[in-house]
């Protein structure tokens, strides 16, 4: 609403009834800024660029985020393989054992 202030000619009465919802006010204020020559892509354009620091900043949080989530990631990755490769060892130990011939007797006294 400051931009639209800023850059165009159109009364803070009808910004006010945009913003509050009035329902004829968007077409009100799309006639206002045809009349100096603008759209609402001029308009948008305007709050870009007043805003650029902003967006910047939101930029590089989710960039952090971004790469948070990446190494997060990774590690999960890292640690199921390390569980899977030891569960695998450990159904090897198990599948020699249930093969290796066992004593008769052993430790039996008779």
């Amino acid at each position: 609403m400051r931009v639209l202030q800023k850059t165009t000619k159109v009364s803070p009465t009808l910004m006010a009834r945009w913003q509050e919802g009035d329902p004829d006010a968007p077409a009100t204020v799309e006639a206002a800024l045809a009349q100096q020559g603008l759209t609402w892509d001029a308009v948008m354009g305007e709050v870009l660029v007043s805003n650029l620091t902003e967006f910047e900043q939101i930029e590089r949080l989710i960039a952090s985020t971004d790469a948070r989530w990446e190494r997060a990631l990774s590690n999960i990755a890292r640690r199921q393989e390390a569980l899977a490769q030891s569960l695998r060892h450990m159904a090897g130990c198990a599948r020699q054992r249930s093969h290796e011939p066992t004593l008769k007797g052993a430790g039996s006294v008779p």
